[in-house]
């Protein structure tokens, strides 16, 4: 009875904080944080309504109510979705992206088919697939190259049609099959084949229709409707489409109604036919009448599903559902309003991401928080007055006031938010101290902190005395220096930083580093220098700058990161910096620098102290305290990373999540090190209880920095002793013999390093 009462206890105190443990991710998961904002297509399969997204896909479910989202990290393939389509006879849905790439989602058990063969393929210009028709037991794709077919019972790429002139590639919009002839509308007409022919591989059985209208120019669409066949080009006099009708021998406008300025698609579904133009969206019942006429602008694809149910793919409105000419029901998935995202800042829980900066200076103008497990986007109509909210780059959270928010805004000078508002965008107009600087430069801040008192400081791009101060009173200033360096305009500067000591770190992009001390009364003293190794060597280009958990302070440059001790960094004539080289282990004594030729884009460092580089082509590092191993180098090829183009990265202290910033978007990976706390306030341990069919390590976390870690049996038998990393220990499961612990109670002992805190908890295993 006393054992039944204290296993009764540890689920009673696991229960206790439910809310923690369900807002995470377990240690090694991964997340996507994608926009879901831009769709292009539709498809219905067995009651779940799909739609192709541009960083992925999403589905409702029409008898649940339930949207999820599918990525790369939820076993999709890759990125940048361009098509999908349902096939009823095989039960399979065809997921085909903008490279080439093509899944085959087997529905009855959810396996997924990679076939990559057209990713692969050396193809001059794009590998795109626009469209895709479903005939039989195959799909065929049209692709900026031709037609592919793909065997949908083998799983496997059966042909390729390459009909263009003398067997060339040509751009095939869309094709349909009526009566066993396909037809291909491409950027130079609409061209046919039987498919009973022997070999459709020969482009001599394709033919071009030479009685249409204009029939060598761009055909965009052809469709199939109650065994009639639709067509539209663009007819080059009025600049407009028609709807065209396609008979055996001869053809005839169509004289219904739709909106000519542009249209995007033509699709049959269900005995419906729905004409998606630039800003209307017209539908037609299978008796012809008129069963819905919607103004709505961005759309890509209208399906009408088997209950009469009008779903649309729009690149403004998103994915939605029209029950009638007024009513709209959003398909949502709480993220980014959109995929450009660029630097990523954390303070305690809260993330701030940035959408743009110099090498995107004219992108989407958003910011986005996450708080709470939940993202709130700021974009471009969240303006106060009438400033425009424009290009963020960086953002500095208050060390005082996590909600109190700056944000750089490159050639849009400078966002205020505090409480999750804007309440101010600062241009070079608003205050006195921007005077000298020319309209043709105006601000364009690269880098912005928060020191421990609050001051907020900013790096200006392009222009002399280059450093701005906002003190925690909210003063402006814009100090003086002696610097020769400061008083030259048109420098590229790349990165800020206040370290923990008070220096004030700057790095110019070609032009070295300068490093600044305040004297405690307004006047600066300064340090600056090329960066060059200890080996003599010097770096061409710097990016980005931070402080480990030592004190050393971190350079990325585009030959590897390097680092400078700052202690008499002043008083040094000649600073070298120091790269670390690690041995070839080849029997020879050469060694190379750490990631040597990668250009180093953002640095951080996890409550163990160690290394995450963002790299311009080779994706994530992760790097030992030591600078000698390489413990993750998380790449588009072998982790769902989406793409070896990572520009920021930045950690949860307190669940230690890393985010990664790529060219397509936001995903997070959950690491193995938080921020050590002060004390043993908040400690817990998830999963708990560990139920039979988990296999995944378990994490103990809220902990004093590199605590000392001991769990025993009930008995108090040793089963694992370890050192948390920062305030963060993971466990596998196994005693020291490497074996899965038995059912039971487990105690878990915490100590800091010099004893004199402690803590102790529990863990429940089930088998």
């Amino acid at each position: 009875m006393k054992t039944f009462k204290l296993y009764l206890f540890i689920i009673y105190a696991i229960l206790g904080c439910p809310e923690k443990i369900n807002s995470q991710i377990l240690q090694g998961e991964w997340r996507d944080h994608l926009s879901y904002s831009f769709c292009y297509r539709i498809a219905e399969a067995n009651n779940i309504i799909y739609c192709a997204a541009q960083s992925g896909m999403l589905s409702y479910n029409k008898e649940t109510g339930e949207i999820q989202k599918h990525s790369k990290v939820t076993g999709l393939s890759d990125v940048e979705v361009s098509t999908l389509a349902y096939s009823q006879s095989s039960d399979k849905l065809i997921v085909c992206y903008l490279n080439g790439n093509i899944d085959i989602v087997n529905l009855s058990d959810g396996s997924i088919t990679n076939l990559s063969d057209i990713k692969r393929k050396s193809i001059t210009g794009n590998k795109s697939i626009n469209n895709i028709y479903i005939y039989n037991y195959f799909a065929y794709l049209s692709c900026s190259f031709g037609i592919v077919v793909v065997d949908l019972e083998k799983e496997e790429i059966k042909d390729s049609y390459l009909f263009g002139e003398n067997g060339t590639t040509i751009h095939v919009n869309d094709a349909t099959v009526i009566n066993n002839i396909i037809y291909a509308a491409t950027e130079s007409g609409i061209y046919t084949a039987d498919l009973n022919s022997p070999n459709l591989v020969d482009y001599n059985y394709w033919s071009r229709i030479d009685f249409l209208p204009e029939f060598t120019s761009n055909y965009s669409i052809v469709e199939t409707h109650n065994n009639a066949l639709y067509a539209v080009y663009r007819q080059s006099v009025a600049e407009r489409d028609v709807i065209i009708l396609i008979g055996d021998e001869n053809y005839s406008n169509w004289s219904g109604q739709y909106d000519d300025t542009l249209l995007n698609d033509i699709t049959s579904s269900n005995g419906y036919l729905s004409i998606s133009g630039r800003e209307r969206i017209i539908i037609y019942s299978p008796d012809n009448s008129i069963y819905l006429d919607i103004i709505l602008y961005g759309v890509h694809h209208t399906f009408v599903d088997s209950e009469s149910g009008v779903y649309i793919a729009s690149l403004i409105s998103g994915f939605t559902n029209h029950p009638n000419n007024i009513d709209i029901r959003y398909m949502k998935i709480n993220g980014p309003k959109f995929r450009e995202v660029s630097k990523v800042e954390a303070k305690g829980d809260r993330i701030w991401v940035s959408s743009g900066g110099p090498q995107n200076k004219y992108g989407h103008g958003a910011a986005y928080s996450f708080i709470d497990n939940t993202w709130t986007s700021y974009t471009f109509r969240d303006i106060p007055m009438t400033k425009i909210l424009g290009n963020t780059y960086k953002c500095a959270i208050d060390p005082q006031d996590y909600d109190h928010v700056f944000a750089a805004a490159f050639l849009y000078g400078i966002i205020e938010f505090k409480d999750g508002e804007v309440v101010d965008v600062i241009e070079k107009d608003d205050l006195e101290i921007f005077d000298d600087i020319p309209d043709v430069v105006d601000l364009r801040p690269v880098g912005i902190q928060y020191d421990d008192q609050g001051n907020l400081y900013i790096l200006l791009s392009f222009v002399s005395r280059p450093l701005v101060i906002r003190d925690h009173e909210g003063n402006w200033t814009r100090p003086e220096l002696s610097d020769a360096l400061f008083n030259r305009e048109g420098i590229h500067y790349s990165d800020l930083l206040i370290t923990d000591a008070g220096q004030i770190w700057i790095c110019s992009e070609r032009d070295g580093i300068i490093v600044l001390e305040e004297d405690g009364s307004g006047n600066y003293y300064s340090n600056s220098f090329i960066l060059k190794n200890q080996d003599n060597n010097t770096i061409a280009k710097a990016y980005c700058l931070n402080e480990d958990n030592e004190g050393d302070v971190w350079v990325g440059t585009d030959n590897g990161p390097i680092y400078y001790s700052p202690y008499n960094i002043m008083n040094e004539s000649d600073v070298d910096g120091y790269q670390i080289k690690i041995p070839r282990n080849d029997g020879t004594n050469n060694a190379d620098y750490l990631l040597a030729g990668e250009a180093i884009l953002d640095i951080k460092i996890d409550g163990g102290n160690r290394k995450w580089f963002a790299t311009a082509n080779s994706g994530a590092f992760l790097i030992s305290e030591n600078g000698m191993n390489t413990l993750h180098n998380f790449r588009d090829d072998n982790s769902p990373l989406l793409s070896n183009s990572v520009s920021g990265i930045g950690i949860n202290e307190e669940t230690g999540e890393v985010f990664f910033a790529t060219n397509l978007g936001l995903l997070s990976y959950m690491g193995s090190a938080t921020k050590g706390f002060s004390e043993y306030t908040d400690v817990y341990v998830y999963p708990n209880p560990i139920r039979p069919d988990y296999n995944g390590v378990i994490t103990i976390t809220g902990l004093v920095e590199n605590s000392i870690v001991k769990i025993t049996d009930i008995s108090g038998n040793l089963v694992f002793e370890t050192t948390s990393l920062g305030g963060q220990a993971i466990w596998n499961g196994k005693n020291f013999n490497g074996r899965r612990v038995a059912s039971g109670i487990y105690l878990v002992f915490l100590a800091n390093e010099e004893g004199s805190k402690s803590h102790m908890t529990k863990l429940l295993f089930l088998h």
